[in-house]
Order: C-alpha cells, then sequence, then structure tokens
C-alpha cells in the first residue's frame, strides 16, 4: 500500500498541543506526516510564506491575536496553503468565520483522534489541489473573457484590435497574429492591428485581395490551413511576407452577416493542426467580426465606439451569450436565456461592469457544469439583482455516498465560486435543483 507523506505546520502558542498532535499522527499506520511548529504568529506567518508546507493547522487563540488573523494576513500576502482552524470549544460562529476566510475545515480540542485529524489533511489536501487545478484548467476561459472585455471596450480601434492580436497569441501559442481588415469597394486588404510581425513586414498599406494568401480566405470565406509553408513556392509567390512560416492558419473574420477581413496566425516551426485550435480560432475570428462591426458603425457615424446605446447593454449582453452559448452547446449544456421584463432602457447599467463580471460567471459555469440547462435571468433596475447566471454542479444520486474525491470535488467547485462572487461584488446562493444536484445562483448588480 502507498503512504501519503504530507508536510503539516502547526502554529499554536502551547508546546503541549504540539507534542499531543505529534503522537496523534504516529499512531497512523498509512499515512507519514512531518509536522513543524511555529510558536507565536509571526513565525507561523513567516514558515506560511515559505510556500513548503501541504497544509497547516492554526489554533484559534495565539496570544493577541487569532487563529482567523492568521488566516485573513496569510491569504493577503498570497499565501495558497490550505488552513484547518483548531478550537478549545466548538463555536459555530467562529466555524462560520472561518469557512468565510477560506478555511479547509474545523476541528475541536479534545475530540479528534488520528484517523479524524488524518482525514481533515488529506480532505485539504485534496481539495485545494482540486482548486488549483480548476484555476489552471481555466486559462482558456479566462483568455475568452478578456477578449470579451476588449469587444465591450470603448476607444478607438487600433489600440483595441492590437490587445486583441496579442491576447489570441497567447490563447493560441501561434506568436505571430495579423488582423486584416476587407474593404469590398476597393477589394483590397490592410493590417488593422498585428502582434510579432515587424512593421517593416507588414507596413500598413493596402494589398489587392487576390495577391494575398489571406485574401483567398476572403473571397472564399473558407478557413486555409498550411503546414511548411515556407517550402511551398507557390504560397510564397502569393504573399512573400510569410515566407518564413512554417505553420500558417487564417480565418475570415464575419460580423453581421458581412466578410469583414482575415484573422491569420503564423509560428516559425511545423507544428501539429487540431480542430480545437481550429475551433478556438473561428470563435475568436466570430467576435473579432463584431469587434470590427460595431468600430465600423462608430467610424461611419463619427462617434466612439463607446458611445453606442451607452444606456441600453441588451446587445452587449446578447453579444457575450451568443459567445458563451456556443462554447456551452459544444460541452453539452442547454442554455436559456430569461431576457429582461419590458422596459423603457431595456438592461440598463454599467458596460464595463458587465463586460467583466457577466464573462467570469459564464466562464465558471462552463468549468463546472458537466451537464444541464445555463440559464441567464436579466431583471429591471428596481430588482436586487440585474444579471442572475445559474448551473448544476453534479453529485452522486440519492442514496449513493459521497466519497473523498466526490466530496472534494463538489467542495472545491463551490469554493471557486464562492471566492469569485466575493471578489467580483457580486453575491452567491445555492439550493437543491430538480436533477439531484447542486443549483448555484451567480448574481451581479450593473
Amino acid at each position: 500500500m502507498s503512504i501519503t507523506r504530507t508536510r503539516i505546520l502547526l502554529v499554536d502558542d502551547d508546546e503541549r498541543d504540539y507534542i499531543l498532535t505529534q503522537r496523534l499522527l504516529d499512531k497512523l499506520e498509512n499515512a507519514e506526516h512531518q509536522l513543524d511548529w511555529s510558536p507565536n504568529f509571526e513565525s507561523g506567518l513567516e514558515a506560511l510564506e515559505s510556500g513548503k508546507y501541504d497544509a497547516c493547522l492554526v489554533d484559534y487563540q495565539l496570544g493577541p491575536r487569532t487563529g482567523l488573523d492568521l488566516m485573513r494576513e496569510a491569504t493577503a500576502q498570497g499565501v495558497g496553503t490550505p488552513m484547518i482552524l483548531i478550537t478549545a470549544h466548538g463555536d459555530a460562529s467562529t466555524d462560520a468565520r472561518a469557512q468565510g476566510l477560506g478555511a479547509a475545515g474545523y476541528l475541536e480540542k479534545g475530540k479528534v483522534d488520528p484517523q479524524a485529524l488524518d482525514r481533515a489533511v488529506r480532505y485539504a489536501v485534496s481539495r485545494e489541489g482540486l482548486v488549483s487545478d480548476l484555476i489552471d484548467q481555466n486559462t482558456e476561459l479566462l483568455r475568452l473573457h478578456r477578449l470579451t472585455e476588449l469587444l465591450l471596450k470603448p476607444g478607438p480601434p487600433r489600440p483595441l484590435l492590437k490587445l486583441a492580436a496579442e491576447e489570441i497569441a497567447k490563447a493560441t501559442a501561434f506568436p505571430v497574429v495579423a488582423i486584416e481588415t476587407y474593404d469590398p469597394r476597393r477589394r483590397t486588404l490592410r493590417d488593422i492591428a498585428t502582434f510579432g510581425l515587424p512593421d517593416e513586414v507588414s507596413p500598413p498599406q493596402d494589398r489587392p485581395v487576390e495577391a494575398t494568401l489571406s485574401g483567398r480566405v476572403v473571397l472564399e470565406q473558407r478557413p486555409r490551413m498550411e503546414v511548411d509553408l515556407a517550402s511551398d513556392p507557390t504560397a510564397q509567390g502569393q504573399d512573400a511576407r510569410w515566407a518564413w512560416a512554417r505553420t500558417w492558419i487564417s480565418i475570415p473574420i464575419v460580423g453581421d452577416g458581412q466578410i469583414r477581413g482575415a484573422l491569420t496566425l503564423a509560428h516559425p516551426e511545423t507544428i501539429p493542426i487540431d480542430s480545437t485550435q481550429v475551433t478556438r480560432s473561428t470563435t475568436m475570428a466570430v467576435h473579432l467580426g463584431r469587434l470590427i462591426g460595431r468600430l465600423d458603425e462608430a467610424q461611419e457615424d463619427g462617434r466612439e465606439s463607446g458611445s453606442l446605446d451607452s444606456q441600453d447593454l441588451t446587445e452587449d449582453l446578447n453579444a457575450i451569450l451568443t459567445w458563451y452559448g456556443e462554447e456551452a452547446g459544444r460541452r453539452g449544456l442547454l442554455v436559456e436565456h430569461e431576457p429582461v421584463a419590458a422596459s423603457e432602457h431595456g438592461l440598463a447599467g454599467d458596460r464595463t461592469r458587465l463586460g467583466h463580471v457577466l464573462p467570469l460567471y459564464l466562464s465558471a459555469a462552463l468549468r463546472h457544469a458537466s451537464h444541464g440547462v445555463l440559464r441567464i435571468q436579466t431583471f429591471p433596475q428596481s430588482a436586487d439583482e440585474h444579471v442572475l447566471v445559474s448551473f448544476d454542479i453534479p453529485r452522486p444520486p440519492n442514496g449513493t455516498d459521497l466519497n473523498e474525491s466526490d466530496e472534494a470535488q463538489v467542495s472545491a467547485s463551490l469554493e471557486t465560486c464562492r471566492r469569485m462572487a466575493t471578489q467580483l461584488g457580486g453575491t452567491m446562493t445555492t439550493w437543491d435543483s430538480r436533477e439531484g444536484g447542486i443549483r448555484v445562483g451567480l448574481g451581479m448588480r450593473l
């Protein structure tokens, strides 16, 4: 049988508790723990900041300060070690405050045996690992969120699209990105934003659409992929500026039913291209089309993009839901949108807040819900919440016991959502769903 080894820090001002805790751990046969002791608040915080511990046991009473103070200070310093609070007397209010600070567990002195202590430590370590995994695996959705922010952000077109090109490069691992706009009257393409492409290679000038590789993509409105492009003399003859590229993808940018341009990604090495990369790039191109379309309209009207319908956020909401709805469908979720009740101004409020918070809520739903209905409800200004995103976190059916892994997974998902809602100034509620899972509601005001 494999032996689990963890490094545990005990922060307690009573050495007798350290000796007792060590004795409890020594009685475990199938687990190996290394216990270190910090006798006061200051040394405990310093040890936690070292980042070398898998879990921390914190006594509630630490001289003039408390274990809750230590948890609060450690979190503020960026410490990610899961912490378990230990108290001399059971207290529901203390337990609740500890949970509010993100405590991974709560133990009462005198009522802890070796197995209970071992289980609390293993659970805390397992839950924190799941939380870290959820954060790491959410990178793609966070990139999508960042692009959504750019979609809604007011400002002149070139800086916005330059930022979008950089975000696309990060999200796809292609070091070079070019966003070209198409002028159908003059039948020309122009680089409006690039990332990783020297200016001398891509000067801001019009190029006949028939004379470029991406021009064929625009005319045919079909993606094109080339592997080992540098060795293709025909391709090089068509567009010499990509002569260095070995892997090349170009996707048509379409917005409001019109061809807007092309999104091109290039890599100096030959790398495999899979369906996920193509799908991701296509999704980005769709929303670049919306951004370019809005900017075109603003330029034609002689207005800044941020002034378009600045009081009515319905268009912005629909753009976000369309983007995330496509991704939700690919993941097997049914999306239901209950629109705002009829009102004179529709959905009104802070456009920047909508573009910042709603994508993060939807990202959380896509990450934690494996099936069921993703529901988005919008309410008038008089309501307590203006937007509510709700989804199911699955759990085993009734009559099936939760094992430690299932319990840790559910707890980690709920904790991640709770932290996010709190940090964003929103709300989180939970209730039992009809499908037997836990229904999570994330609310926000605009």
